[in-house]
């Protein structure tokens, strides 16, 4: 059963040093959402402190504003000097369910995330390059909400899998696709 949020104030939260053990390098985050309409920037999930209204946001996996229409999918890692961020470059439709998978090793500064969408990996930018050392000490993850209780997404939500200390393989994506 899918869970719907209004954009407004629904959110899901695991609450504070609930996610301790997934503080890791290697992450892959893998959701099934439905978009209702074309964002400015909204957020699917964030890792944060709980320490609001001002708490620091380590990782975020959000929506963005297309180059035409729809959405682009986009992450943000926190890193010691500069954040690391990467989008995706296909313009996705709203008002449809999409599969959307990333993966990234934050354990080095040259490595790229993968967005893959509805089993196809996309063609990313790296927006900013992360500079530093992974940033670490969160113990909060909200769902459909940024880290201050701001820029909630209005959708529906399906499936939501966080998977610590693993990178998806192209055929793990597959099979999470179809089944």
């Amino acid at each position: 059963m899918a869970r719907s949020f209004d954009g407004i104030d629904d959110n899901l939260s695991a609450g504070t040093d609930a996610i301790s053990s997934i503080d890791v390098n290697q992450t892959t985050q893998a959701i099934f959402i439905y978009v209702d309409s074309q964002p400015a920037s909204n957020k699917i999930a964030t890792d944060s402190t709980d320490t609001r209204p001002s708490p620091t946001v380590f990782r975020e996996i959000e929506i963005v504003t297309p180059a035409v229409s729809g959405f682009r999918p986009r992450i943000f890692h926190s890193f010691s000097t500069t954040a690391g961020i990467w989008r995706g470059d296909t313009d996705r439709t709203t008002a449809e369910w999409h599969q959307i998978v990333i993966t990234y090793d934050a354990g080095n500064t040259t490595n790229d995330a993968v967005i893959y969408v509805d089993n196809v990996a996309d063609t990313i930018t790296e927006v900013q390059p992360p500079v530093g050392t992974r940033s670490t000490g969160f113990d909060t993850f909200r769902v459909m909400e940024g880290n201050d209780g701001t820029q909630d997404l209005a959708g529906r939500l399906a499936f939501m899998c966080l998977d610590a200390g693993s990178l998806w393989s192209t055929s793990q994506v597959n099979f999470h696709y179809f089944y």
